[in-house]
């Protein structure tokens, strides 16, 4: 499934092939939202979170990698060295 093929899903469907196919490679908290992201094939979903209510309150769809560098900020490499 491309990005462009999954943005034409309905949420409820989107939401499901996330859970189905996607697999969550990182999470985040940020400005009252914990962020999860995830991969499906060739590009990303985030899901956020509200910290208030634990409900969903929208998503993002990607491709561009350069996106993930609020995640790869947060690894912790000093052990790999």
């Amino acid at each position: 499934m491309t990005a462009a093929e999954f943005k034409l899903l309905c949420e409820e469907k989107q939401r499901d092939s996330v859970m189905r196919n996607g697999v969550m490679v990182a999470q985040m908290e940020y400005d009252f939202h914990k962020i999860f992201l995830f991969q499906i094939d060739s590009f990303y979903v985030e899901f956020f979170f509200s910290l208030h209510s634990n409900e969903l309150e929208w998503h993002n769809v990607f491709e561009e990698t350069e996106l993930l560098s609020p995640y790869l900020e947060q690894i912790d490499i000093t052990d790999a060295l």
